[in-house]
């Protein structure tokens, strides 16, 4: 439990934060520009952390990423945030070797991610942060399939707002594609989803990118884009956007 303190917001953080030394912690956030990564990021700022750089990773996937196919968005979202960001392109097979170099050649204490649930994903990251001796933070972790819906909640009342950018269509029809995920639509998407589909989307049956939340101070309007398909699979790629002031 946090023991709150009446003082300075600088000493606060020092107090609160687990770290090395009673230095506030430099850390790495993982960003692929989807509600998950973008609420990781608000919850380290929170804590006071100070960012050295956003990572968006670029993989070998079978089919390819709605983020990184997004990736001049996620450029946007980063410049908006005035936060560095890096793409790191890996190879199929070298990503910890790739993920190891790079957190290496960096002065960070930790890495910061968005898993929910998945063991496998979170001990995966937290061996390659071993290696390297930083630490693996992970702020939104419930640990349970059964408290995911409860994120989504968390995520759309601190005032995420985001457009759904890919749909895996074994479970997802096409026409989310497009839809505005937010605190006011989003009962109306919980209530016609499947109730075997994570609400968040954690399996990988839906993806999103973040258009608007409390860290802009300009959001996101995206005027048009266009569907592309492969083998059930199905994501937009936006091809006209303007930013507006807020």
């Amino acid at each position: 439990m946090e023991r709150k303190f009446q003082t300075s917001f600088a000493e606060y953080v020092v107090l609160i934060l687990p770290s090395k030394g009673g230095m506030i912690l430099n850390v790495v956030v993982f960003f692929s520009g989807g509600k998950e990564s973008v609420f990781s990021l608000m919850k380290s700022l929170e804590k006071g952390f100070n960012i050295k750089c956003l990572l968006h990773v670029i993989y070998e996937f079978p089919r390819p990423s709605p983020h990184t196919e997004n990736a001049h968005i996620v450029r946007i979202m980063t410049n908006i945030l005035n936060i560095p960001v890096s793409f790191l392109k890996t190879k199929k097979g070298q990503e910890k070797n790739i993920l190891k170099n790079y957190f290496s050649s960096l002065e960070i204490d930790a890495v910061v991610a968005g898993d929910l649930y998945i063991e496998e994903h979170r001990r995966w990251l937290s061996d390659i942060c071993n290696e390297v001796n930083i630490k693996l933070i992970e702020p939104l972790w419930v640990g349970d399939a059964n408290k995911s819906r409860e994120i989504l909640f968390e995520e759309v009342s601190s005032g995420i707002k985001t457009f759904i950018c890919g749909v895996d269509l074994r479970y997802l029809d096409e026409k989310w594609l497009g839809f505005e995920l937010n605190a006011d639509t989003v009962h109306l998407f919980l209530s016609e989803i499947d109730k075997n589909i994570d609400p968040c989307g954690e399996m990988g049956e839906y993806h999103t990118l973040v258009f608007d939340c409390p860290l802009f101070d300009r959001k996101i309007e995206i005027k048009d884009y266009e569907i592309k398909r492969t083998e059930n699979f199905a994501y937009t790629v936006i091809k006209d956007f303007s930013l507006k002031k807020k």
